[in-house]
């Protein structure tokens, strides 16, 4: 004659799934472990193979489950993609760029004026030197990196240039395969400036 079912062993395995489900598989099964204490040692065994098969596999269902929740919870990233990128926001950090400039280098020349003084004489003299050689390294840093964005204005300028050359005599050999190498581009250009460069 068989033995009758232990009352608890639908709820074990109901907490083991769950709690597995929550917090991993040896963690969820140590917690299950700890409600059924009651339970013997090769009974709850038994059970949780039932529930969950072999630990690692429980793993890997946990994380394949895990997967198909974020998909069915995250968009798709063509559904965040910006069709039409605007180059405005592009223009607007370059012109905030030469405004801090200019403002650094206005704080050059006020440090530069408190350094220097006028003598009775009408001649420039140096009142507090430490602060005239900061002056003349703040204007020496702001001019290399007025040069250094010059460059890269300069690059810019020339890689749009190479850009229009190319995608011109795409268009005169296939006006089609220009048309979706623009496409292409824009769709880039909008993900940029989805991320805010």
């Amino acid at each position: 004659m068989a033995r009758p079912p232990n009352p608890q062993r639908d709820e074990a395995i109901s907490a083991i799934r769950t709690l597995t489900a929550q917090h991993g598989a040896k963690e969820g099964v140590r917690l299950a472990r700890a409600q059924f204490a009651s339970v013997p040692y090769g009974t709850f065994m038994r059970w949780r193979q039932e529930a969950i098969g072999n630990v690692a596999d429980a793993d890997v269902r946990a994380i394949a489950a895990l997967g198909s929740e974020i998909r069915r919870n995250i968009p798709a990233p063509e559904a965040l993609r910006q069709e039409i990128a605007d180059p405005v926001p592009a223009t607007h950090r370059a012109l905030r760029f030469w405004e801090e400039m200019d403002l650094l280098l206005s704080d050059a020349d006020l440090l530069r004026s408190y350094a220097l003084s006028t003598g009775q004489d009408g001649r420039l003299k140096v009142r507090v030197p430490r602060a005239l050689v900061d002056a003349a390294n703040m204007r020496q840093n702001l001019m290399k990196l007025a040069l250094v964005q010059a460059e890269v204005a300069f690059g810019v300028q020339r890689a749009q240039e190479f850009f229009e050359a190319v995608i011109d005599a795409v268009g005169q050999e296939s006006p089609a395969c220009q048309r979706r190498i623009m496409e292409k581009l824009k769709r880039v250009q909008g993900e940029a400036a989805g991320r805010g460069f």
